[in-house]
């Protein structure tokens, strides 16, 4: 317990990364400058699934989640931020995985490490090239970013025509329109914005086939958004996972399908965690929970969160208050939270 609470307490002083912007602030000393508004914040992703095997080699099963995080004042955007979380897990010919599955990176928290400046036409990395995309759509409205003009560069890679954009951003950008106009749809008014901050956290596993039971690439992906008062003291958040696998034989043969499904929120009931629950509640009602929980509260508050490991060995909350709303694992939503808190912006 002390060792994912020093953890927790480590990412909410040490993280950070750009959004909408790209400039780092604290969110825990307020100046005379600072403002409040009313706006609408939310957040969405969308997921694309592949299974490819190349001869020679072994099968790679590919998790791509792109998340967008957005604030509207009226119908118009104050601030955008787009990630993406990409996993592999590579399996053989016989079932067994082959790659070492742990948490993963996601693209602009890899930087420069991503790889993409020296094959870039216009030499940018891929996180310049997004914040790049971000700077472009603050200050238009959704449906701008949506209808911008596009062009097809390659079978799988649609990308901007627009002249501005165009000269700092030439990755693909339909999956952040569709993440963004997702994010658009599940904003809600908040009062008293200051700041805002985003993150997505993965965790990557695979499981090796059987006789008895086919092998799993499986990616977790825990994101949100976070809205802080002028003193740093959370008046929002909204979280979800994306969580997708892949199942093979001890064939090293596809089993079932290689596509995305809904995230754990959108499923809703489908999801299927009320009927073992020991509270009755679904996964999006405890999600719910947890959400509600952090406002009024600081990112040490929620770093501090009481736990405990449950029978099955997940950490939950052993705060009475949420507790009666919420007994799934939390650890991933804590430090997505603790991640956006400390990677705010002040809302220009």
């Amino acid at each position: 317990m002390k060792k994912i609470l020093t953890t927790l307490c480590a990412v909410a002083m040490l993280a950070g990364c750009t959004a909408g912007g790209s400039k780092k602030s604290s969110t825990n000393t307020s100046t005379k400058e600072e403002t409040a508004a009313t706006v609408m914040v939310g957040t969405g992703s969308v997921t694309n699934v592949s299974n490819k095997a190349k001869e020679g080699s072994d099968t790679a099963a590919q998790f791509d989640t792109t998340f967008a995080s957005v604030v509207l004042e009226g119908n118009v955007i104050k601030y955008v931020y787009f990630d993406v979380a990409q996993d592999k897990v590579t399996y053989d010919a016989t079932g067994h995985v082959t790659s070492d599955n742990t948490a993963s990176t996601s693209k602009k928290a890899l930087g420069d490490k991503y790889g993409m400046k020296d094959k870039s036409s216009i030499k940018k990395e891929w996180y310049e090239q997004v914040e790049a995309l971000e700077k472009w759509a603050v200050g238009k409205t959704v449906e701008e970013v949506l209808n911008m003009p596009t062009t097809q560069k390659d079978e799988k890679h649609t990308v901007t025509a627009d002249k501005d954009l165009m000269t700092g951003c030439t990755i693909g950008v339909t999956a952040f329109q569709q993440a963004l106009e997702k994010a658009a749809k599940n904003a809600v008014e908040v009062k008293d914005v200051a700041s805002v901050g985003s993150a997505i956290l993965t965790q990557v596993s695979g499981k090796d086939a059987s006789a008895e039971k086919s092998g799993e690439a499986k990616a977790s992906s825990t994101y949100g958004v976070v809205a802080l008062d002028k003193d740093g003291k959370v008046v929002f958040t909204q979280t979800d996972e994306a969580q997708n696998a892949v199942k093979f034989t001890t064939a090293g043969a596809l089993d079932g399908e290689a596509a995305a499904v809904a995230t754990k929120g959108e499923k809703k009931d489908e999801y299927g965690m009320k009927k073992v629950s020991s509270i009755g509640k679904e996964w999006f009602e405890q999600n719910q929970a947890y959400d509600e929980w952090t406002v009024g509260k600081t990112a040490k508050e929620i770093a501090d969160m009481k736990v405990t490991t449950n029978e099955g060995g997940k950490t939950v909350t052993a705060d009475k208050d949420l507790m009666t709303g919420c007994t799934m694992g939390v650890d991933s939503l804590q430090k997505v939270t603790a991640t956006a808190i400390a990677a705010a912006t002040k809302l220009n």
